[in-house]
């Protein structure tokens, strides 16, 4: 189940794109590896997912003006919280930029800059220990894309105001392409063992294939990586 909710692309769209001699469980399983492979490569998740208020994302800031998020593009904002200290009551902040643009990028952008790295309170002497990290910006938000296999009015939990874009078509593109090369077995033209006359020889396994993202896949997902660090 976890592999078809990150799935990028559809069995259906696989086959339509290229003839596959192995059954549809392999190519979804195909689908899965490569789609993780993917998320790994462009340090992002691109599924829909809304972060409740309950259990938010938690994020470290820089000092700057934009706080880019984990997954994007955002949707939907609906509450930012910042924590002074590890033991201080978090508070609203509503004073960052609401822009379509900003959003789409998955950038929060506040003029008075996001706090940096906080100090945990490690001992009893109540000073912070800079060398352990805390979290001090907590984000209840809505973002991602609705991917192949969902629809976004049917499939979208709570989709703030049907907003939710669908997976760009250049993301599940790079995805069909590294699954055709990956599922595919090894044909067996080419050379597979080799025998010299002095009693020499060796054989390579052509049967498999690594997880490896096409030059394709890497093209068609340039521009598309992630920005956010800890």
């Amino acid at each position: 189940m976890a592999l078809i909710a990150r799935a990028l692309t559809t069995v259906a769209r696989v086959r339509e794109a290229g003839a596959l001699s192995v059954d549809d469980s392999q190519v979804e399983l195909s689908i899965g590896a490569v789609s993780i492979e993917i998320e790994k490569m462009l340090g992002r998740r691109l599924g829909y997912r809304k972060a409740l208020t309950s259990a938010p994302e938690r994020y470290q800031g820089t000092g700057q003006q934009s706080l880019f998020v984990r997954r994007w593009p955002i949707l939907a904002v609906e509450r930012v919280q910042i924590r002074q200290s590890t033991l201080s009551t978090a508070e609203d902040v509503t004073d960052f930029l609401d822009d379509p643009d900003f959003l789409e990028r998955g950038e929060l952008w506040r003029d008075y800059g996001w706090p940096k790295i906080m100090g945990v309170h490690s001992d009893l002497t109540g000073d912070p220990n800079p060398s352990v990290r805390g979290y001090p910006i907590e984000l209840a938000y809505t973002g991602g894309y609705i991917l192949p296999q969902f629809n976004a009015i049917t499939d979208a939990i709570n989709n703030p105001g049907g907003l939710a874009f669908s997976l760009p078509p250049n993301i599940e593109l790079a995805c069909i392409d590294s699954v055709l090369w990956f599922a595919q077995p090894s044909t067996p033209e080419g050379l597979r063992a080799e025998r010299t006359a002095g009693g020499w020889s060796e054989e390579w396994d052509v049967t498999h294939r690594p997880i490896t993202l096409t030059a394709k896949t890497m093209g068609l997902l340039s521009g598309e990586r992630g920005w956010w660090f800890e």
